[in-house]
């Protein structure tokens, strides 16, 4: 039987630009891909539409990728259609039955937490959006020099290479950069994926017994020293549905490319 060849959509996070998987994509070299743009977008709605026209636009199976604010928005996209089969009769044309595979990189169920240790407090999120408005490109520039682990930032050549090839032209808007910054401030989808485990425990039924769809397996891949997503956010998360960098920051396809590769090339691996 002939093998169908997968595609893969890349989904960058905030403020960056799909050239940082400039070597990643290089990794599933038998698959097509598809590089997400936020071009144009000026809101989050927008985003969740250019992300179900890209999906629906490609053949065979499909897997997701998305780091940082794009797998949180990734997710709570097909979350979204998940649930909508409550509602009304799945079909397999939905999000999420078009995805086989969703992974997660340097994600979170809820960016902001009052306790550091699980994300980021509103207060600093708001500042943010403050800065943004009167200095962008200093944001943008603080931000991602903010990605790494205090053992990256030990070797500075190397975060300051991927740092200005990642940041150097976002493909943000204006107002999308501010959107997403206010999409990460008011968003926690963490009682959303607890019934979406409790789903997945019960053979995919919710507390009614009313059966649910099929949803993509969903792995999580994370740095241990995450100062922006912190890993300590991943205690909702199956220990059998992430793995952690030790030593790794927001960007481990970047720090850690050779563990991060293998990682990827075992998930496509069990899902062909």
């Amino acid at each position: 039987m002939e093998r169908t060849i997968p595609s893969v959509v890349w989904i960058h996070g905030w403020g960056q630009s799909p050239r940082v998987w400039d070597q990643s994509y290089r990794w599933l070299p038998d698959a097509r891909h598809s590089l997400f743009t936020y071009a144009d977008c000026d809101s989050v709605g927008q985003m969740r539409s250019r992300l179900h026209q890209t999906v629906s636009g490609l053949t065979g199976p499909v897997y997701v990728i998305g780091w940082s604010l794009g797998g949180m928005l990734a997710l709570d996209t097909v979350l979204d259609s998940w649930e909508a089969g409550l509602r009304a009769a799945p079909n397999p044309g939905d999000f999420h039955c078009r995805i086989e595979r969703l992974v997660l990189v340097g994600a979170t169920l809820r960016f902001v937490a009052e306790d550091r240790a699980s994300g980021w407090p509103e207060r600093l999120v708001r500042r943010m959006r403050s800065q943004l408005a009167d200095k962008p490109r200093e944001t943008l520039r603080k931000f991602a020099e903010s990605m790494f682990s205090e053992r990256e930032r030990r070797n500075r050549e190397v975060v300051v290479a991927r740092m200005s090839a990642a940041g150097a032209d976002t493909d943000f808007t204006q107002r999308g950069l501010d959107a997403g910054l206010a999409y990460l401030a008011e968003t926690d989808l963490t009682q959303r994926w607890q019934s979406f485990i409790r789903s997945r425990e019960t053979g995919g039924e919710d507390q009614s017994g009313k059966a649910r769809i099929a949803t993509p397996p969903i792995m999580w891949l994370h740095g241990e020293e995450d100062p922006i997503c912190p890993a300590g956010a991943l205690q909702d998360i199956p220990a059998s549905m992430k793995v952690l960098f030790p030593g790794a920051g927001h960007a481990p396809f970047w720090t850690e490319p050779d563990r991060f590769a293998e990682q990827l090339r075992r998930i496509a691996h069990e899902h062909q």
